[in-house]
């Protein structure tokens, strides 16, 4: 992968600037970047597009000690059955209240992880124009 002639990254800066039709020293006419700026647009990256909260809530789900305890709270509830089901299920209410409380913290977390990474952005932009 690193001798790909078509990837820029494993290219001398000489060679990319040659296959690009740029000058080094001089750098681009202000003719050649406003051509280039409308071909090709803005140099920056695209947006990621948002995840789902349902996605994001459910991706908090896939752990296996998550797939344990969903599997214990299914024990508890056969087995509570199986006994004759009198009273709440105390068991398998307190293993799913631990899992879906696990879930709500998971998802604030990446929420607030997201926002964070997406301060320094919105910074730089207000900042640029």
């Amino acid at each position: 992968m690193r001798d790909d002639p078509l990837d820029p990254s494993t290219v001398d800066a000489g060679e990319v600037a040659l296959r690009l039709g740029a000058d080094l020293a001089h750098g681009l006419t202000s003719r050649d970047a406003a051509q280039r700026l409308a071909r090709d647009g803005r140099n920056e990256l695209a947006p990621v597009p948002p995840v789902p909260r349902c996605r994001r809530v459910l991706a908090q789900l896939r752990d296996p000690l998550v797939y344990l305890l969903l599997v214990a709270v299914v024990i508890s509830l056969v087995a509570w059955a199986s006994e004759g089901a009198h009273g709440w299920p105390a068991d398998a209410i307190v293993i799913a209240a631990i899992v879906v409380i696990n879930a709500v913290l998971g998802y604030m977390q990446e929420v607030r992880a997201e926002s964070a990474v997406a301060a320094p952005s919105t910074m730089l932009r207000v900042c640029i124009v």
